[in-house]
């Protein structure tokens, strides 16, 4: 498949949260893929500078439709890839509200969502998230306390 991070589109980015989709129609070359779904310095309220890899979001909703059987792996990009979900079919998951686990397995983390395919396909994957951590206007540990308490709750 071709770089398919060109096809995502930010469809609502404020100060607190953020609605990416990313679609192919499945008839690009290579058998297989590796693309940023969500890049979390990028988003609105992201520090300048430099400060990138310490903003984190909460996924609070997974929208797809992917076509022929195939499957996509969502994971949190960090040194070794940490799986968040397998998606295949059709589906849709709310109120999800999860945390970034890339911090808790390797030091590598950067705070994206990347998303892996084993063939061509065509697929549309909508991702509503929150953002928690090292925005404007949310606690950012570069600059100031660690963060305590239960992170998943909105």
């Amino acid at each position: 498949m071709a770089d398919l991070t060109t096809n995502v589109q930010t469809l609502f980015d404020s100060a607190k949260a953020a609605r990416v989709v990313l679609s192919d129609d499945g008839t690009s070359g290579a058998a297989s893929d590796n693309a940023i779904l969500l890049n979390a310095d990028g988003l609105s309220g992201a520090p300048a500078g430099g400060f990138t890899g310490a903003e984190r979001v909460l996924i609070q909703s997974i929208k797809w439709n992917i076509d022929n059987g195939e499957n996509i792996t969502l994971q949190w990009d960090s040194t070794s890839g940490v799986d968040i979900a397998v998606l295949t079919g059709t589906g849709n998951w709310e109120n999800l509200n999860w945390k970034n686990q890339g911090d808790v397995v390797d030091s590598g983390a950067t705070g994206d969502i990347t998303l892996l395919t084993s063939a061509p396909v065509a697929f549309t994957i909508m991702l509503n998230v929150k953002k928690y951590q090292g925005y404007e206007d949310t606690p950012n540990p570069r600059f100031g306390p660690p963060i305590t308490g239960d992170m998943t709750q909105p």
